[in-house]
């Protein structure tokens, strides 16, 4: 989570990877594309996926994430 001003409001929202990890918690068709959407845009380096995936093994979706890297091009560096 990343917390936002907005007209002098803090409004919590969720960062691009927290999202991309929902989306695989769906798993639904349209949560899958998103997640595909969400990485296309991001371009994660090495690094940035290496965090992800021990994020997504501490909340449990190690297996989902594996998975979704199988679909993915080479992160950039």
């Amino acid at each position: 989570m990343e917390v936002l001003s907005l007209a002098g409001q803090s409004i919590p929202v969720a960062t691009w990877d927290r999202l991309l990890l929902l989306k695989l918690y769906a798993g639904g068709p349209a949560d899958l594309l998103d997640a595909h959407g969400l990485w296309a845009v991001a371009r994660p380096d090495s690094d940035a996926v290496e965090k992800l995936r021990k994020l997504a093994q501490q909340v449990g979706l190690g297996p989902e994430f594996a998975a979704f890297l199988t679909k993915q091009v080479t992160p950039h560096e």
